[in-house]
C-alpha cells in the first residue's frame, strides 16, 4: 500500500483546478488590486485605485487574458474549452509574477530606472520559462509552439510600450519606450533560463535512465499528457520498463438447458491498473462489454489474485486477452455440469466462500476486513493448486470490498497460512441440480468521480436445492466497509439469500490524479446506489432457471509492469525528487544571476 501511494500520488499542486472562468475572474480582480498598489506608493488611495486599477487590467490581466485564448486557440480547436483552462492557469502564473515585479519595482527601485527594466525583462523571461514548463511537460506542445512561450512576455511588453507612450499617466516600470530594444534583451534572457532548464532536465533524468532507461522529464510530460487528454502516450515508458510473463486466466460459462449461453464469469490474473485509461485499467468494462455482445449474455469479470506487478503495459492487450477467454469457454465446452454446490470454510481471519460446479470450482477469498489490500500472484496460485487436489479445476477471485490500510502480506506470512488452511478444510459436498439468474444495471448516473466505472453493476443469483445465493459485482475500486455491510445486509433482508456477497472488478479507471484513493462509498449517494443494487437482483431473482456450468483455466502470456517495479519506481521518484530538491533552486539562482549579467552587459 505504501509502494502504490508512493509511486501513484501526485505532487501535492496537482489539484484540480478551477474552470477558466473562474481563473479569469481571479485574473481580473488580483490584476486590479496589484495595479492598486503598485499606484499607491505615489498616489492617494482614490487615484490609485482608478488608475493603478486600470493599469493593472491594461499590463497585467490583458496580456494574460490573451496568451491564454492564443494558446488554446493554436495548439487544438476542437479541445479549446478544456485546454483553455490550464493555459489559463499558466497565464495567471505569470501574471503574478509580473504583478510581483511591478510592485517592487515602484516600492525599492528608482522610477524609470536602468534597475528596474532589468528587473521586468528577467520577469518576463521566467513567464517565458514558466511556459515553457507548461507546453513542453504539462501539456507535451511539438516543437512548432514553442512561439506561444513569448506570446505573454511579448504582449506585457508591447503593452508596458505602449501606455507609456500614450502617457496617461507617469510609467515607473520602463525606461526604453521601443519594443525593438527589448526585444533582444528578453531573448537572451531567456535563452539563458532556457539553457538552465536543459541543464537541470539532465540532471533530473539521471536516476530514471540508470534504473529504467527512460527520461523522467518525458515521463512526466506523458503523465500529464494523460491527466489533460486522456492520451496514453505513457504506455510507451510503461512497455520500455516491463516484462513478459505467463499468468492464468479461469472462466465458468453457464447455459440454459437448451445450450444458449446464459452468462460467463471471466478472471483474468492481471492487475485493472495503473490508472485513467493506461494499462489495464479500463479491461473490466471493455471486456464486460465486448465479450458480452459476442457472446450474447451478461460477462462478470472478477479482479484476480494479483498485485500492481501485473498491471499491463498497453491497453491494446486487451484484444489478446479477449481471444484468449474465447479460446478458454471452448477449451472447457465438453466439460458440463447440471450440477453445484455451495462451498465455504473458515480459519482465523480467512474466510472461502463459492462454488462447485462438476468437477470444478468457482472460490471467492478476502471478505472485510481482511484482507484489504490485493492477493499476489503466487499466493493465488498456490491456494487454486491446493483447492484442485479436491475440486478439480479451480478459479479464485478476490471480492476486493475491504478499503482499509493493511501491510502486503505473500506467501510464509501468517495471513496466507490461514487462507491455505481454510482451503484445506473445504469439502466437497452431494452437488445437486441448480438454477441461475442474471441482470446488469450500467449505473449511467454515476461517473468514475463517484467510483463507477463503465462496467456498471451485475448480479447473479444462484440456485441450490432451494436456497438462493447472490453475488453482486460493481466495476470499482474496492468498497468503504460499511456501504459493503450496508448492502449485504438490504440483500439478505429483502431477499432471504442464504449467501450473499458483493465484488468489485478492482478497475483503476476511477483512480486519476484528482482521485487517486477513490473506494465505492466514499464519493456517491449510498441509498442511491443501494436502490439500484435492489431492484437489479430482484431481476436476477426473477430470472432464476436451470442451466448447466464449465470451469475452465488456461495459462496466459502478456506483457507487464513486472515484479518489483513498482517498489523500483518509487524509490526512483524518491531519487528525483531529493536531486530536484537540490537542484531546482540552486539552477534558478544560478541561471537568474547569469540572465540578469547578460542584460546588464548588453
Amino acid at each position: 500500500m505504501e509502494l502504490r501511494e508512493k509511486s501513484l500520488k501526485p505532487p501535492a499542486f496537482l489539484t484540480p483546478l478551477p474552470s477558466y472562468k473562474k481563473l479569469f475572474a481571479y485574473l481580473l480582480l488580483f490584476s486590479v488590486i496589484a495595479g492598486f498598489a503598485v499606484r499607491l506608493s505615489a498616489m492617494p488611495a482614490g487615484d490609485a485605485l482608478v488608475f493603478g486599477g486600470a493599469e493593472g487590467f491594461f499590463l497585467i490581466a490583458l496580456p494574460a487574458f490573451f496568451a491564454a485564448v492564443l494558446a488554446a486557440s493554436v495548439m487544438d480547436r476542437r479541445q479549446f474549452r478544456k485546454r483553455l483552462k490550464y493555459f489559463a492557469f499558466t497565464a495567471c502564473l505569470g501574471a503574478i509574477l509580473n504583478a510581483a515585479t511591478f510592485i517592487f519595482v515602484s516600492y525599492f527601485l528608482a522610477p524609470n530606472s536602468l534597475s528596474g527594466e532589468h528587473a521586468i525583462l528577467l520577469a518576463n523571461a521566467a513567464v517565458f520559462a514558466i511556459w515553457m514548463i507548461a507546453l513542453v511537460i504539462a501539456l507535451s506542445a511539438r516543437l512548432r509552439y514553442f512561439f506561444l512561450a513569448f506570446s505573454q512576455p511579448l504582449l506585457t511588453l508591447a503593452f508596458l510600450v505602449l501606455w507609456r507612450r500614450l502617457g496617461i499617466i507617469e510609467s515607473t516600470v520602463l525606461r526604453d519606450a521601443s519594443i525593438w530594444l527589448l526585444l533582444p534583451k528578453l531573448a537572451v534572457a531567456s535563452g539563458v533560463l532556457l539553457f538552465a532548464m536543459w541543464a537541470a532536465s539532465k540532471l533530473i533524468n539521471a536516476p530514471a535512465r540508470n534504473n529504467f532507461g527512460v527520461s523522467a522529464t518525458q515521463a512526466a510530460s506523458l503523465f500529464f499528457a494523460q491527466w489533460v487528454q486522456g492520451s496514453k502516450g505513457l504506455e510507451q515508458i510503461l512497455d520500455e520498463m516491463g516484462e513478459d510473463i505467463e499468468t492464468t486466466i479461469g472462466t465458468v460459462e453457464f447455459r440454459d438447458l437448451d445450450g444458449k449461453r446464459k452468462a460467463v464469469f471471466l478472471t483474468p490474473n492481471v492487475h485493472f491498473g495503473p490508472f485513467g485509461n493506461i494499462g489495464g485499467s479500463e479491461f473490466p468494462a471493455i471486456l464486460s462489454k465486448e465479450l458480452g455482445r459476442e457472446l450474447d449474455c451478461e460477462a462478470f469479470v472478477f479482479h484476480g489474485t494479483v498485485y500492481h506487478d501485473f498491471n499491463p503495459v498497453s491497453s491494446d492487450s486487451v484484444q489478446d486477452l479477449k481471444k484468449a477467454f474465447k479460446h478458454c469457454l471452448a477449451a472447457g465446452s465438453q466439460n458440463r455440469s447440471r450440477t453445484g454446490a455451495l462451498l465455504t470454510s473458515n480459519s482465523g481471519d480467512a474466510s472461502v466462500d463459492g462454488f462447485a460446479f462438476g468437477k470444478g470450482a468457482f472460490l471467492a477469498l478476502s471478505p472485510p476486513p481482511f484482507p484489504a489490500g490485493d492477493f499476489d500472484f503466487a499466493s493465488g496460485y498456490a491456494l487454486a493448486l491446493k483447492a484442485s487436489q479436491k475440486l478439480g479445476t479451480t478459479i479464485i477471485c478476490d471480492r476486493h470490498t475491504a478499503q482499509k490500510r493493511v501491510a502486503k502480506w505473500s506467501v510464509g506470512s501468517r495471513e496466507f497460512y490461514e487462507f491455505m488452511d481454510a482451503v484445506e478444510k473445504l469439502e466437497a459436498p452431494k452437488q445437486k441440480p441448480f438454477a441461475i439468474g442474471v441482470a446488469a444495471d450500467a449505473l449511467d448516473g454515476f461517473t468514475v468521480k463517484n467510483g463507477i466505472g463503465k462496467g456498471g453493476l451485475k448480479v447473479a443469483v444462484i440456485e441450490i436445492a432451494g436456497k438462493r445465493h447472490c453475488l453482486a459485482v460493481f466495476d470499482a475500486n474496492n468498497m468503504l466497509p460499511p456501504l459493503r455491510e450496508k448492502l449485504v445486509g438490504t440483500l439478505r433482508k429483502r431477499f432471504g439469500f442464504a449467501y450473499c456477497d458483493v465484488f468489485t472488478t478492482d478497475t483503476h479507471a476511477v483512480n486519476s490524479v484528482e482521485t487517486v484513493h477513490n473506494p465505492l462509498g466514499a464519493n456517491i449517494s449510498w441509498p442511491q446506489l443501494e436502490e439500484i443494487l435492489v431492484k437489479t437482483a430482484g431481476a436476477a431473482d426473477a430470472d432464476v432457471q436451470a442451466a448447466t456450468a464449465s470451469v475452465t483455466s488456461q495459462r496466459y502470456a502478456t506483457r507487464v509492469l513486472g515484479a518489483g517495479k513498482a517498489g523500483e519506481l518509487a524509490s526512483t521518484i524518491n531519487a528525483i525528487v531529493a536531486v530536484a530538491r537540490i537542484a531546482a533552486p540552486a539552477v534558478i539562482i544560478i541561471s537568474l544571476a547569469l540572465a540578469l549579467l547578460a542584460l546588464v552587459l548588453i
